[in-house]
């Protein structure tokens, strides 16, 4: 920007001194003339005359050449400002360009590399998950089911199932601990027995629950047999 500004002035300024040479070569250009037609007024025949033409002629082509060379120097002077600062923009317009195409190569690369880590992190985050499950599924009764399970594993309905993953349309809630995997039948539930405790009327002497009669066993006796 400031480049631009200082050649405009610059030029500006080369002409304001071309005017001023100008102005001041004609005021003593016109100055002799004065003179000279002094001098020939006073002086008297035509071979006099003709060599104060002559004079005022060869005076004139010497400050006419003299106003062309400098003008011829100062315009030289210009071009070659003018070029360089050419050269100068140019240059610094090819580096702003140079510059502004590496950001955005360097841009859109930190985003390739950003969505491929999100890609990879989902892939890593997925292969735990399954891990977990098929772990659960593999080895859930050799090892227990009072371990604790991944939070993940334990969702309110069965994943669905995929071409990748065919064995997840199975009973997988909250509730995993109570099916159990069987080699032939797949998954069941495990079966709840009803722990049912006799119950035994305050104050007979021998002990007979109620509705039962003629049983005088013990309540540890009865309560073996119930499970039995």
């Amino acid at each position: 920007g400031g480049s631009r500004g200082g050649l405009p002035g610059q030029v500006r300024e080369l002409a304001a001194e071309l005017n001023g040479l100008k102005d001041g070569i004609l005021k003593d250009f016109s100055a002799d003339l004065q003179a000279l037609h002094l001098q020939l007024e006073t002086v008297a025949g035509p071979a006099a005359r003709e060599a104060l033409a002559l004079d005022l002629d060869q005076r004139s082509e010497a400050r006419m050449a003299a106003m062309w060379t400098e003008l011829k120097g100062h315009a030289e002077v210009a071009a070659e400002r003018a070029d360089k600062l050419e050269r100068q923009l140019a240059t610094r317009v090819e580096k702003v360009e140079t510059s502004f195409a590496d950001f955005m190569a360097k841009r859109k690369s930190e985003k390739e590399l950003e969505t491929r880590l999100k890609e990879v992190l989902k892939q890593m985050e997925w292969l735990n998950w399954r891990i977990s499950w098929l772990e659960w599924a593999t080895k859930g009764e050799e090892r227990g089911f009072s371990r604790p399970i991944e939070d993940k594993a334990v969702l309110p309905m069965p994943p669905s199932e995929t071409a990748a993953a065919t064995a997840f349309a199975q009973p997988l809630t909250e509730d995993v601990e109570l099916w159990a995997r069987e080699p032939r039948a797949g998954s069941r539930q495990r079966l709840r027995r009803n722990m049912q405790v006799p119950l035994v009327v305050p104050g007979s002497a021998d002990g007979t629950p109620c509705g039962g009669r003629g049983l005088r066993a013990g309540p540890a006796r009865r309560l073996a047999s119930s499970h039995g």
